[in-house]
């Protein structure tokens, strides 16, 4: 067990280039690290690390001896959990990296149905816009807008998010009134985040098309915020439907123009990815939950 603590600081350790940064990951302190790492540089009579004041970098001995060396805990950590699974199911604690619309606007609601259908699976889920490391900080599965520039990664697409609808809160609507026409909204307090041409919303209808510049008092790079000025009554959104689903399923928000097909002028990405790292085996508890979520979006 002693040679396994310390193949496993190494290896976290090579990938983060820090030993401060792969104790707080292992729940080490940097001097137990540090002593680990001189006990396998012993043990093996060789030099793994160039050391310096703030960073660490492997050597052309460490460069080789981490490729073995990952590959090997790997293989571990994939046996430990079939064993684990093929005793009880699925199992363990599952991490989690969200975006916070989606965090808040939708995985929120289904988080307790999930854990009552998987009673021995615990969620572990860490809510950033920023596409973090997977490998460095331990995650099993990232959900994201767009597919990461990284050969290590899959990216499985499990929703269109181009269903788009324009709504508003009720005291908004008794408030302004209720737009006619497409080009009604002109007139109206439109909320936009800060993604090129959002503010040039597009309705169309049976060959007819609208493209309106729409303004307001409320720009914002982030969309939670936008959502809960609209529900607050502030004004008119454009937001996908997924995220706006449960709050007009509640009242909160009210649709408009829903035979119409509404999109943003900007060109973005149209899907949300589950991505996660490469591997022979995928544990079960990654493949119920991504299960979990198709089964939810269908």
């Amino acid at each position: 067990m002693k040679g396994l603590v310390q193949l496993k600081v190494f290896c976290k350790v090579a990938e983060t280039g820090n030993l401060t940064e792969a104790g707080r990951l292992m729940e080490l302190s940097p001097s137990s690290v540090s002593r680990q790492l001189q006990a396998l540089e012993n043990e093996l009579a060789v030099r793994l690390f160039h050391r310096s004041t703030h960073h660490v970098g492997l050597t052309e001995a460490g460069q080789f001896y981490y490729q073995k060396a990952s590959k090997v805990l790997l293989e571990l950590q994939d046996t430990h959990e079939l064993l684990l699974e093929y005793q009880s199911g699925p199992i363990g604690t599952l991490r989690i990296s969200t975006t916070q619309g989606f965090a808040n606007f939708y995985l929120g609601h289904h988080i307790p149905d999930f854990l009552e259908k998987y009673p021995k699976i615990n969620l572990d889920i860490q809510v950033s816009d920023q596409m973090v490391d997977l490998i460095q900080e331990n995650i099993d599965l990232a959900i994201r807008y767009h597919v990461p520039d990284d050969s290590s990664l899959i990216a499985r697409k499990f929703q269109n998010t181009e269903k788009m609808v324009i709504c508003a809160s009720p005291t908004y609507f008794m408030r302004r009134g209720y737009p006619a026409s497409p080009e009604d909204l002109k007139k109206h307090n439109c909320l936009c985040c800060w993604i090129k041409n959002s503010n040039r919303w597009i309705i169309s209808h049976e060959g007819e098309k609208h493209k309106i510049h729409v303004s307001g008092n409320l720009r914002s790079d982030n969309i939670p915020l936008l959502l809960s000025q609209a529900v607050s009554g502030l004004g008119v959104i454009m937001a996908p439907l997924w995220m706006v689903d449960n709050l007009l399923r509640d009242g909160s928000l009210l649709q408009i123009f829903s035979e119409y097909r509404s999109q943003l002028g900007s060109e973005c990405d149209r899907f949300i990815y589950a991505v996660y790292p490469h591997r022979a085996h995928l544990p079960s508890k990654v493949r119920v939950f991504l299960d979990y979520l198709i089964e939810c979006y269908s």
